[in-house]
């Protein structure tokens, strides 16, 4: 039995974005059994209205797709402008009295829930991976026995990440016969469509300072700390990257943990990581391509902005970073060259000589990343 029964139930998507008028007078008309709802209502009104029967009487409303109503390109969990209207219901349910539950679903966590006050009955749960146990039931539903051969790494490198397994799971019955070892000698993540699109649009909604520091945590590819990573991120301040780590964090992107007391590091979950390195790699190329194709080297944008090896790393972790960021890079250019080398030797050598002829302003790692470029580039010719 329920100990606490409710006497309804209403759930709701904002996907679509109506105005907070509309979904409290949509609320206030089910909580009435829909009484008419005075037109002339302003929407202080109407949540007081509202808070009336939920204190009176016991209610679960469901609000989905939160993020919808949220600044893009900004820090998370902000209402933009013309829904503020949310943010003042959310502040109102939050800090006055009634005996209802409201069931916000979010990808990025509303900011007026991190300010809310520690004595109010005010709780975020953030959805994790599958234990063990349940994702071997996911995958035991898709064809696998429970004891097949790297069933465990496989939900361990995916973190037990439903929407990831299932990509996996059909990736590795239509490819690889349903050998999960196969799979795993050959490759450790593949990024479905289905889950790409929802990361292009979560990071679409990222600031430009998240976005950077995405793409430094993807080139660390190991946890770092917040002061090696503000060695990195040389030009914003130390409580502006704080900010956007939190920011990150509420969205659910970054982990954090602590190996040594009193240290905090922070990294990118294996998905994650793999779509970030992905946009990386797609990024540099093209602004690869649009500084050779202009000629201008306010066009180099990644290749300025990051360091795509990190030299304080130890030399196999400088090896790693080699083999997943600048061969990929320089194997995408190839192709995008129709696998002319000497073409790619040729651009690269190009803009060096344009960077060392122009003293005038800093352009950041550019030197340094071109340099690496055409050295893996020679020694692929070489080897040609």
């Amino acid at each position: 039995p329920i100990p606490h029964p409710f006497k309804g139930g209403i759930w709701r998507s904002l996907r679509y974005t109506p105005s907070a008028t509309e979904t409290i007078t949509e609320l206030l008309q089910f909580v009435t059994n829909s009484r008419a709802i005075p037109t002339t209502s302003t929407l202080d009104q109407l949540i007081s209205q509202l808070l009336v029967y939920l204190r009176t009487d016991r209610y679960l409303i469901a609000l989905d797709d939160w993020e919808s109503l949220l600044q893009e390109g900004e820090l998370a969990g902000y209402c933009t402008k013309e829904h503020e209207g949310y943010s003042r219901l959310l502040k109102r349910l939050a800090e006055e009295q009634h005996q209802s539950c409201l069931l916000l679903i979010s990808w990025d966590q509303p900011v007026e829930l991190t300010s809310a006050d520690k004595d109010a009955p005010v709780f975020v749960f953030k959805l994790r991976g599958l234990q063990s146990e349940e994702a071997e039931r996911l995958l035991t539903t898709r064809g696998f026995s429970p004891d097949e051969p790297g069933l465990i790494e496989l939900i361990q490198i995916h973190r037990g990440n439903p929407a990831a397994l299932k990509i996996a799971a059909t990736t590795i019955q239509e490819l690889f016969d349903g050998d999960i070892s196969q799979f795993l000698a050959q490759t450790s993540l593949v990024l479905g469509d289905v889950l790409i699109s929802r990361l292009d649009h979560q990071f679409g909604r990222l600031s430009d300072l998240e976005k950077s520091v995405m793409y430094w945590l993807s080139i660390a590819g190991q946890p770092i700390s917040l002061a090696v990573l503000k060695e990195e991120v040389r030009t914003v301040s130390r409580s502006d990257l704080i900010a956007a780590l939190e920011s990150l964090r509420r969205r659910s992107l970054i982990d954090k943990h602590s190996d040594f007391p009193g240290e905090v590091l922070f990294v990118l979950e294996p998905v994650v990581m793999k779509y970030v390195s992905q946009r990386l790699v797609t990024q540099v190329c093209l602004d690869f391509m649009n500084t050779i194709r202009t000629q201008s080297l306010e066009k180099l944008g990644m290749l300025r902005s990051h360091a795509l090896i990190r030299l304080q790393d130890p030399d196999e972790v400088q090896q790693v970073q080699t083999r997943l960021i600048l061969h990929r890079i320089r194997n995408h250019l190839i192709a995008t060259l129709d696998g002319n080398l000497d073409r790619l030797r040729t651009h690269l050598e190009t803009i060096l000589t344009l960077l060392r002829t122009q003293h005038i302003q800093p352009f950041g790692y550019a030197e340094f990343n071109l340099v690496k470029l055409l050295e893996i580039t020679k020694a692929l010719s070489s080897f040609s």
